[in-house]
């Protein structure tokens, strides 16, 4: 059914992917999509699917890889909330949002999909925590 809209021009999928949005519906609480990992070698993940959202989500809780105009790295900073828009234009990043806000994202649980020496394995896992909820083989 998707892929007949999508030949109808029913979906619209060259749109710019905003950075804050992804962090706005992670405080709203909405569900993540899951993510897809190749886990062939167990020290090292690879993405398959979910790449824009992790990065986005690691900028911000880490604040790094974004540079300003001098070659400084600068955090990401909530900006253009639809919901939360007392976020808007107040420069806000992760280290200034409170600390039920902060907990919300670093606490925030998702679907993830290991493909595993040839086998495949679904996890639910604590997201940025690692810590095995359920495991099927």
């Amino acid at each position: 059914m998707i892929f007949r809209k999508l030949d109808d021009s029913c979906i619209v999928i060259n749109f710019p992917f905003d950075m804050s949005r992804l962090i706005e519906s992670i405080l709203l609480r909405i569900p993540l999509p899951p993510f897809y990992f190749d886990a062939s070698d167990d020290n090292k993940w690879l993405v398959v699917e979910g790449l824009q959202r992790l990065w986005s989500i690691r900028n911000f809780i880490i604040n790094s890889e974004r540079k300003n105009e001098n070659g400084i790295e600068a955090p990401l900073e909530l900006n253009g909330q639809e919901i939360l828009t007392e976020y808007n234009n107040k420069h806000i990043t992760f280290d200034m949002l409170n600390k039920t806000m902060q907990r919300r994202i670093l606490e925030t649980q998702s679907r993830f999909t290991l493909f595993y020496r040839g086998r495949l394995k679904l996890l639910n896992i604590m997201f940025l925590n690692e810590s095995i909820l359920e495991d099927w083989a």
